[in-house]
């Protein structure tokens, strides 16, 4: 309930002890983007709890709603992820905690290089707090995480987004564009991409974020 923060946070601990491991959020949340200060708190809590905040490609503002939530423009839901990624990018919001992690949830990788490079550029040319030192390196600096689908041009994603931020995004069962119910074997036979960063895709990248322990 992130219009009364205190009840908020309350929530993040309860599900805290319960066995939650990440915090759902949009791109856009109301009036606020990711990186304004408001959230702070709530930024902070989890930072301290080690949970994960994971950006849905839903929609959490009604004006945005009202402009592009039509039939022929499905495709509506990235653009807050997008937004949300380069708020934080570009404040450079992770350098503030030691283990706030942030995924992008459902929309595919293939923006990623388009943004990456965009937080490149406003940092050499507008004074950006998202200094990119390396763009391979650039969301593992920053514990971004991205999911990516099958039909992601992987090869070139991974010069932007390294061999660590990539999780497999499926969306099991959900009757929409991004459902693959086969998608851990597609991704499995991918050979764009080494055995290496499949196995991070896969499991490990993942259980980095949401800090699973192997059982």
């Amino acid at each position: 309930p992130l219009l009364d923060m205190a009840a908020a946070i309350e929530e993040v601990e309860f599900g805290h002890k319960n066995g939650a491991c990440a915090i759902f959020m949009r791109g856009i949340e109301g009036e606020w983007l990711l990186n304004d200060p408001y959230l702070q708190p709530l930024y902070q809590r989890a930072d301290e709890l080690n949970m994960a905040i994971g950006i849905h490609a839903g929609n959490g503002n009604d004006d945005f709603k009202r402009v592009l939530f039509r039939k022929d423009l499905y495709f509506f839901g990235i653009t807050p992820i997008l937004a949300g990624f380069n708020a934080l990018s570009t404040s450079a919001i992770a350098h503030n905690y030691r283990n706030l992690r942030f995924g992008f949830i459902e929309s595919g990788s293939q923006w990623v290089p388009y943004l990456v490079r965009e937080a490149a550029r406003r940092h050499d040319f507008i004074g950006t707090k998202g200094k990119v030192t390396s763009m391979a390196t650039f969301l593992e600096e920053n514990r971004f995480y991205v999911t990516a689908r099958t039909d992601d041009d992987l090869a070139y994603v991974v010069k932007y987004a390294g061999n660590n931020a990539l999780m497999l995004g499926t969306d099991f069962g959900h009757e929409d564009p991004a459902a693959e119910l086969d998608a851990f074997k597609k991704m499995r036979d991918d050979n764009s991409i080494g055995s290496e960063v499949i196995d991070g895709i896969l499991s490990k990248n993942a259980a980095a974020f949401y800090n699973l322990k192997a059982s």
